[in-house]
């Protein structure tokens, strides 16, 4: 029997052949080639249509597949993958991320170093170098307050200031390492998320057990970001009900009712601007068609259930 690797790559593909190809490219130029980290990837393909567990067979039969029939959510396939894998740290990286040299070899020394860091992340950027939201302190009613008017976007931190490993609340999940024993001490991520919030609960966990969760210092990725989804009424959707099923779970139900109707405000606030906007041009925007779907969703009776 081979001798476990240090590291298990995880990867959850849904309809994204072209950018997984490129992701797993990425993987045997900067991790498999450097042969610095001795690795596993393992892909678990969430009932794609696209032809990727094909394509995956033919340019990268290095890659193990996991085939599901049908999508089952981001936090249960990563957890298929993690049951069977056997690396010491698991690397859960999107399809539409693209490591660069040196971060996957940066996350394992960062985890080394610190014994009582669980879980290590890397900053992230947009394909033309734009900085992304990658990190950040744990959800409260304010916090999201600002996310949804949108004032959250003067938090981000310039990249060129981390020279040694910050403590931080929560990193994405497109670029989350996290270390074996802690998983097996507080479990794997709540299968209740379907898509959006996983992670910020996994490291909520993680800290409230003793763990330190970490943003390494490295060159940052890249991160397509939607790659798999766009901004459909169908992300957007997923993206607020999980942002309910976290607050359901750690916040009070007061508080959590609060963000219902902050929610529901607020888009349907953007479905009325939308309209006047593509009135005042005299276009019909997506945009318009996007809010209103997503204004009408967040007003169902079982959305935040």
């Amino acid at each position: 029997m081979k001798e476990a690797p240090d590291l298990s790559i995880i990867i959850v593909n849904w309809n994204t052949a072209h950018l997984l190809s490129n992701c797993l490219s990425a993987i045997e130029q900067t991790v498999i080639a450097a042969g610095q980290i001795s690795s596993e990837t393992l892909v678990v393909d969430n009932g794609s249509t696209d032809g990727s567990p094909a394509m995956l067979r033919e340019r990268h039969p290095w890659a193990h597949l996991i085939a599901n029939r049908e999508n089952v959510g981001f936090a249960r396939a990563n957890n298929q993958a993690i049951a069977v894998s056997r690396g010491r740290y698991a690397l859960l990286l999107n399809s539409d991320a693209q490591l660069v040299p040196g971060a996957v070899e940066a996350m394992v020394a960062c985890l080394d170093a610190d014994p009582t860091a669980g879980i290590s992340g890397v900053c992230q950027v947009f394909a033309d170098g734009r900085p992304q939201f990658c990190y950040g302190r744990f959800p409260t009613f304010w916090r999201e307050v600002r996310t949804l008017t949108g004032l959250h976007r003067w938090d981000l931190s310039p990249f060129d200031t981390l020279e040694q490993p910050r403590v931080v609340d929560w990193v994405s999940g497109a670029c989350l390492m996290a270390r074996r024993s802690m998983l097996d001490e507080i479990g794997l991520m709540d299968e209740r998320f379907f898509m959006f919030g996983e992670e910020v609960d996994l490291c909520y966990r993680a800290t409230r057990a003793g763990w330190k969760v970490l943003l390494t210092p490295s060159a940052p990725i890249i991160h397509i970001r939607a790659g798999s989804s766009g901004r459909t009424p169908e992300r957007m959707m997923r993206l607020y009900r999980g942002k309910m099923q976290y607050a359901r779970k750690h916040w009070s139900p007061a508080s959590a009712s609060l963000l219902l109707a902050a929610i529901r405000f607020s888009t349907f606030a953007k479905g009325c601007a939308s309209e006047l906007a593509s009135a005042l041009r005299g276009d019909p925007a997506n945009d318009n068609r996007l809010w209103r779907k997503v204004a009408n969703g967040v007003r169902e009776e079982g959305f935040a259930k």
